[in-house]
């Protein structure tokens, strides 16, 4: 699942995910942070279960993108299992050049590789003409 964090400014958002119970019968969670842009979980379950999350979606903090299941019932990996306009918006949304080679390496589709790989360059200028302006 691809969550887009649109906040305004921007920032992280932490959400809390449930985990095991103790031996005391306390619940352990799991800190989720939500970087500004496209963020990949693999709890789905949390954006239904979670009030936070629900109040995010609400207030269109968060935008969720849930890929096409296959037949056998396992979920797509990376944006192979979104359509190319849905793949494309979340390629312009994402700002983690390390997020977007794990979903160039499970592409198969031409024109959505070459989305990625333009994504890529782009925040490699940004972030190049970022530390020019500093040093």
């Amino acid at each position: 699942m691809i969550v887009v964090n649109n906040t305004s400014p921007p920032r992280p958002l932490v959400l809390a995910i449930p985990g095991d119970r103790t031996i005391g019968g306390s619940m352990q969670y799991t800190p989720a942070v939500l970087k500004p842009g496209a963020n990949e979980i693999a709890e789905t379950k949390i954006f239904e279960e979670s009030h936070t999350a629900k109040d995010w979606v609400s207030r269109k903090w968060v935008d969720i993108k849930r890929p096409k299941t296959a037949k056998d019932g396992i979920e797509a990996l990376g944006l192979t299992g979104f359509a190319p306009d849905v793949a494309q918006y979340v390629i312009e949304q994402c700002y983690d050049a390390v997020l977007l080679g794990r979903f160039n390496a499970l592409e198969t589709r031409g024109e959505v590789k070459a989305l990625i790989s333009d994504r890529i360059n782009a925040i490699k200028n940004e972030e190049e003409d970022r530390l020019k302006a500093i040093y």
